[in-house]
């Protein structure tokens, strides 16, 4: 998995500029457009933890077909009687920003238009946590989209998928194919992750989150009524 890269120039400050999306009493933050899920391209990391947000969007394309667009792949479908695209950046996961920010140049597109999908070694495994905004949270993929867009001000679905074994490197873990009895079970949670997603897009970030979050909390999970209000988007003028 690669190490810092120099980033490139900003390709979104345009977009940033338009004003805020209004949020509804459900939590949502305006019309969803587009529907990110973090990994790594190339048969090497199709079946990897770290791969997750990929596996949910396959599970959501279902058989439709996908193209690529420069720095990403993209597939049109229908959720909830609704359009969205399904995007996965191409440029691995710690330069995903890159990518997001060239499709919101092309799409006239703006970062809080999208749900994010990706894996948190901080939840167990299994576990999913949506949030309506935030922080990285160390997740080399999202600092890289927080980064290039300046902007934290986005929906995103995590993916518990734990800690590695003691003394395996958290690179090792996350990489390492998934097997066995054990991708019969990663198969189940990315299906689950699927149904949190249709639900979000369903019935707005708030009731989403109601129904999805409940039960006992890691240590890192902030209060959802903080996640709720607050932050938001760099704008410039």
């Amino acid at each position: 998995m690669a190490r810092h890269l120099p980033k490139v120039a900003r390709r979104v400050r345009r977009a940033d500029r338009l004003p805020s999306l209004p949020m509804d009493d459900s939590g949502a933050t305006g019309a969803i457009r587009f529907l990110v899920g973090l990994g790594n391209p190339g048969e090497r990391y199709e079946r990897t933890r770290h791969n997750v947000g990929f596996l949910v969007l396959d599970r959501l394309a279902g058989t439709t077909n996908w193209q690529r667009c420069g720095l990403w792949m993209e597939s049109d479908v229908t959720v909830g009687g609704e359009p969205i695209r399904l995007v996965k950046p191409l440029t691995y996961m710690n330069r995903s920003g890159e990518a997001l920010a060239e499709l919101f140049q092309r799409a006239n597109g703006r970062p809080e238009e999208m749900v994010v999908v990706y894996d948190d070694i901080d939840l167990p495994w299994g576990r999913l946590r949506i949030r309506a905004k935030g922080g990285p949270g160390g997740h080399r993929g999202m600092e890289s989209l927080v980064t290039e867009l300046e902007c934290e001000n986005f929906p995103r679905l995590r993916v518990g998928i734990g800690g590695p074994p003691s003394g395996q490197p958290l690179e090792e873990f996350v990489l390492e194919e998934v097997r066995d009895s054990l991708w019969t079970e990663f198969e189940s949670i990315v299906e689950q992750a699927a149904e949190a997603v249709r639900l979000l897009l369903e019935e707005g970030v708030g009731r989403a989150m109601n129904q999805v979050n409940p039960g006992p909390r890691d240590r890192t999970e902030p209060r959802e009524a903080r996640e709720l209000n607050g932050g938001g988007c760099r704008h410039d003028g």
